[in-house]
């Protein structure tokens, strides 16, 4: 690359000769002329981000030698880059992100760009940015320096893995209008120390914050409802977290290693086995379904207000003989089919290896709910009946 005001060059060939492979490049801005074959032995080469100071007219159409059909040339709307891109049959992209219309919104798959600070568009092509897709910013060594992210009000979905090992992410704010943010969404991220999540926010999957061991304070929403296995499981520097009243589902592992206290609501009502392993200071009201829990596995508590107590676990059933197969389901009757909502692990001698009805009630089984299977952690196998419409993510 060469400037005419420094006077500075980057000379043919650079890359390979310095033999270094890089997969994105980024032109800063005032560069001028790019070189004959300066990308040469550039095998991983995958983005060029052009800035619209680039005098195209001066780049040999060599210059990405046998890459045309797999290098993305990112350019600014209407500069001479986005011209020469064209003319010469490249792919160029008008945005530092990859997506599919879906014909009402947008699907970002991937964030391209280079740069530390990532706005993600409200809009694209007149079309609602509305989901992050799997490990959108995850699984390239350039996002590393992705610092800090904001977020459009249009999201509606924040799909598996999206922030997934992101080192440099420091700081997060999830809008209201996404209800589920999906399982390991920013695990790993070991520079994350503050996240809030907006109103609005329901459901944290399984391991979002999984292992996020910088993280020191994050707000939850009034309206959060569930929290899923691992999700703030490693969290060793959280010394504050306030569960919201309205939460009814925990996950297992769902605090294990946070230093917090964990004051659970009254409105707790599903907690997996082993949702409070390895808590070490737990808070619960008299007379709730937590405290029951706590009574059930033996769990260290101090009541609301009250004295700490130190149960003995209590031992689980034993099956009765040919327990009807409805005993181990929670579930919905619909008009002509059966939506099953949760599988319950109820006793000691109970099978780990479940074979789903096709009929409850005399009604088919044709859904299977959201983590219907979740919170049931020592399941080794789970058969299915034959005549499902649909297994809810």
């Amino acid at each position: 690359i060469y400037d005419k005001d420094t006077n500075w060059t980057v000379k043919e060939g650079a890359f390979g000769l310095a033999n270094v492979a890089p997969t994105v490049v980024k032109i800063p801005d005032g560069m001028t002329i790019v070189p004959e074959e300066m990308f040469a032995g550039c095998e991983n080469l995958t983005y060029v981000e052009f800035p619209e100071s680039v005098e195209i007219i001066q780049i040999n159409p060599q210059a990405f030698s046998d890459k045309k059909n797999e290098v993305y040339l990112i350019v600014v709307p209407g500069s001479p880059a986005e011209s020469w891109g064209k003319d010469e049959g490249y792919q160029t992209i008008n945005w530092p992100f990859t997506w599919w219309n879906m014909g009402d919104y947008i699907h970002i798959t991937k964030y391209i760009g280079t740069d530390a600070e990532v706005v993600v568009p409200a809009e694209i092509e007149g079309l609602p940015v509305e989901v992050l897709g799997v490990n959108a910013f995850a699984n390239m060594e350039h996002l590393d320096v992705v610092t800090s992210v904001q977020l459009p009000s249009t999201l509606r979905r924040m799909d598996y893995g999206v922030f997934i090992d992101c080192q440099n992410l420091k700081s997060i704010t999830i809008p209201g209008s996404i209800s589920r943010v999906g399982s390991d969404c920013f695990a790993l991220c070991k520079s994350l120390t503050t996240a809030v999540i907006g109103e609005g926010v329901t459901k944290l999957e399984s391991g979002v914050f999984l292992a996020c061991n910088n993280l020191t304070s994050v707000t939850l929403p009034s309206t959060l409802t569930y929290l899923g296995n691992d999700v703030f499981k490693e969290c060793t520097k959280l010394q504050t977290l306030t569960l919201p009243n309205g939460l009814t589902h925990i996950g297992s592992d769902a605090f294990c290693e946070v230093p917090a206290t964990i004051t659970l609501p009254k409105s707790v009502t599903w907690l997996a086995e082993g949702a409070l392993n390895d808590c070490r200071n737990v808070l619960v009201y008299s007379s709730t379904d937590a405290q029951t829990f706590c009574e059930k596995y033996g769990i260290p508590y101090t009541l609301v207000g009250g004295a700490s107590v130190k149960p003995n676990p209590v031992p689980a059933p034993i099956a009765p003989e040919n327990p009807p197969e409805k005993d181990y389901y929670k579930y919905f009757v619909m008009n002509d089919y059966v939506q099953i909502e949760r599988y319950e692990l109820k006793y000691a001698n109970q099978s780990l290896n479940p074979v789903v009805p096709a009929y409850l009630d005399g009604k088919p089984v044709r859904v299977i709910g959201s983590n219907a299977f979740a919170f049931s952690e020592h399941l080794k196998t789970v058969t299915l009946p034959e005549g499902l419409w649909e297994i809810e993510p």
